[in-house]
């Protein structure tokens, strides 16, 4: 079983990207972890906020397995702590799948047709935060939830 982090576009500020990187490679340490960016096409942001979305949505679709267990990071998700959400990590790394896929959104969220596939909507918080820096957040408690898995010093409680 594999856990994936796929991201609609680039990240594109360098303290991002630091940060992304750094707990991504930490992760790859301990499991089986992959990063995708699914690129957006030239002339998106041209397009109505919905046709955007209908087009991102369709270049995620495009790319799960049926056997994927898809799970949008949605502000509207479910909330753990870190200390339950490390045992859902748990829960779902023992699911019966071949990848886990955790997706960020664009600018303007998710289509419809992705809220119907995902299995699982996660917010990271309820407030709203830019769909990059999300990245690093959600990498970070991904870290620190295996963390607390291993017995890691990382977390305090």
């Amino acid at each position: 079983m594999k856990i994936e982090f796929w991201m609609l576009g680039e990240t594109t500020k360098d303290f991002h990207k630091e940060g992304l990187d750094k707990f991504c490679d930490r992760i790859k340490k301990m499991i089986p972890f992959e990063t995708r960016v699914i690129q957006t096409k030239k002339g998106f942001n041209k397009l109505p906020k919905q046709a955007w979305k209908k087009k991102e949505a369709q270049l995620v679709l495009d790319k799960l397995q049926a056997s994927d267990h898809l799970i949008i990071l949605d502000e509207k998700g479910t909330s753990y702590t870190s200390s339950n959400f490390a045992k859902h990590i748990d829960r779902l790394m023992n699911l019966n799948k071949d990848r886990i896929v955790f997706l960020v959104g664009g600018p303007w969220g998710f289509d419809e047709s992705l809220y119907k596939r995902a299995q699982e909507k996660l917010a990271i918080s309820a407030m709203t935060f830019s769909h990059q820096l999300i990245r690093v957040l959600f990498a970070e408690q991904v870290y620190r939830g295996l963390s607390i898995l291993k017995g890691l010093p990382y977390h305090n409680e």
